[in-house]
C-alpha cells in the first residue's frame, strides 16, 4: 500500500479551513452552529473528512457526533 495515497479519516479545523478555502474562524463558526459535525478526542478537535465533503456537496446539516 502506498502511504502517499492514504486519505485521512478526519482533519483538524485548521486543515479543514485549508481544504475548503475558508477561514479557520468560519469553520469554527459552522462547527458551533452544527453545520459541520466534529468530535473532541482529548484536546484534539476532529472533523470527519466524509462530513466535510458532505458539507461541500450541500447535503445539509449533519448531526454532531
Amino acid at each position: 500500500m502506498d502511504a502517499d495515497r492514504i486519505e485521512p479519516l478526519a482533519v483538524s479545523p485548521r486543515q479543514a479551513a485549508f481544504l475548503t478555502s475558508l477561514s479557520k474562524r468560519k469553520v469554527q463558526e459552522l462547527m458551533s452552529k452544527g453545520v459541520i459535525p466534529f468530535r473532541k478526542v482529548g484536546r484534539r478537535t476532529l472533523i470527519p473528512l466524509g462530513a466535510l465533503k458532505a458539507f461541500l456537496r450541500g447535503e445539509g446539516r449533519a448531526e454532531r457526533s
